[in-house]
């Protein structure tokens, strides 16, 4: 728990940044064609930076990286409100971004530790619901703040608030190393007796099968392309196109009974209506793949996903549109949960941080390559098409799922 509040800490700086750059950016000394660049920096940054953590925790254990990574990540808030112009918020942001796959990594591994095979889905869905709320904080008080001291005061403060979540992480940390808990390298024959053990066939089972780490290498991948897909379609394709379908098909506003709103404004509430989800929804999605069974859960909701992507191409009222865009951010919710999970249940405790590293680029890179994608292909074949697409591919991952995960006469506990 107290890991999860400290990486929520760490995106106070982040998450703010979000909100005010693209309103204060000739302040910060950043033109308006930068400000893109800046702000999906630090994303960019990490499709190399993800491996490199996994090698480095691997290496050298995970306490002193996740220890340098949060005071990291607290400079380079500070420096958000001290550095103005281009290359010091770019340098800022790649550096960010570098910390972020670090604390990124922890945390993941953190709930991996302390759950058991009934309660991971449970603990990645906490994990997830407490991150979000780093961001929630961020923009809440963060704004309030901008516009009480100034964004220069406020960055610095959230970065010494990051700091000193780094002091209070490392004090736990030591605490719980000298109780013997794993927050340091284990060796293989410490982490398979003191650690919970990833879901897996008994031996018989594996002799039966002649399984290898092999398998475990196959399912990793296949669980990384449905992560990267579901990112790619509903964290990046329609997340990042609602405005412009909503402007396509209302025009600048649209009327609610005698209210009119603006698609701004609209776009803003749907939006921010999955931070709000994800805050309620995570923990209880998390209960239910434990409660159902991980394989089950996404044997519904990857297939449903693709489904009601298509709905934007087939509907045109707004209480169509709302719902499904509901729905569809329910689905991507569950389905992050869940492979979060499933991508610990597979991964080898030797190796759990590089396998997680890798399982994490693919997310990164989906939600990189949505926007540009979507932006790409909806002014030359339509938003129809785009949203086909997008159903397509979540269809070709769901079925991609079933063939690898589907349960058989020699392992039917890997339909849970």
């Amino acid at each position: 728990m107290l890991i999860s509040v400290v990486v929520a800490l760490s995106l106070l700086g982040d998450q703010l940044l979000y909100a005010v750059l693209p309103v204060m950016h000739e302040a910060m000394g950043i033109p308006v064609t930068a400000v893109g660049v800046i702000l999906s920096a630090n994303r960019l940054v990490r499709l190399v930076t993800n491996s490199l953590s996994g090698y480095i925790i691997d290496r050298f254990g995970r306490r002193w990286p996740f220890i340098g990574a949060l005071l990291l990540g607290g400079l380079t808030t500070i420096a958000y409100g001290l550095l103005s112009g281009v290359w010091g918020f770019l340098i800022a942001r790649l550096l960010w971004g570098t910390a972020w796959s670090f604390l990124r990594i922890e945390g993941l591994s953190t709930a991996l530790d302390v759950a058991t095979h009934d309660t991971r889905g449970r603990m990645m869905g906490i994990f997830q619901s407490i991150s979000r709320l780093g961001g929630a904080i961020a923009m809440l008080v963060g704004g309030f703040l901008t516009d009480t001291i100034g964004f220069q005061l406020t960055f610095i403060l959230f970065g010494v608030v990051t700091c000193l979540a780094a002091v209070i992480a490392y004090v736990e940390m030591a605490s719980r190393d000298r109780h013997g808990k794993a927050y340091v390298k284990a060796s293989p024959e410490q982490t398979r007796t003191n650690s919970p053990q990833p879901e897996s066939p008994p031996p018989t089972t594996i002799s039966t099968l002649g399984a290898t780490r092999r398998i475990a290498y196959w399912r990793l991948i296949v669980i990384s392309w449905c992560t990267f897909s579901t990112l790619l379609v509903i964290g990046g394709l329609v997340t990042s196109t609602l405005g412009y379908m909503l402007q396509q098909r209302f025009g600048s506003s649209t009327s609610i009974g005698s209210i009119t709103l603006g698609v701004a404004t609209l776009t803003g509430v749907l939006l921010g209506s999955r931070g709000f989800f994800e805050l309620i929804f995570a923990p209880i999605a998390g209960s239910l793949s434990d409660h159902w069974g991980r394989h089950r859960i996404v044997f519904v909701a990857l297939p449903l996903g693709a489904l009601l992507v298509t709905f934007y191409s087939l509907f045109s009222s707004l209480l169509a549109l709302t719902a499904t865009t509901f729905l569809v951010f329910l689905c991507s919710i569950t389905l992050n949960v869940t492979f979060n999970a499933v991508a610990g249940d597979i991964a080898p405790l030797d190796k759990r941080s590089m396998f997680l590293s890798l399982f994490v680029t693919f997310q990164d890179l989906g939600a990189a390559l949505g926007p540009l994608l979507g932006y790409l292909i909806a002014p030359k074949l339509g938003l129809s098409w785009l949203y086909l697409s997008g159903a397509v591919t979540l269809a070709i991952a769901s079925g991609l799922y079933l063939i690898t995960f589907r349960p058989t006469r020699y392992e039917p506990e890997i339909a849970r």
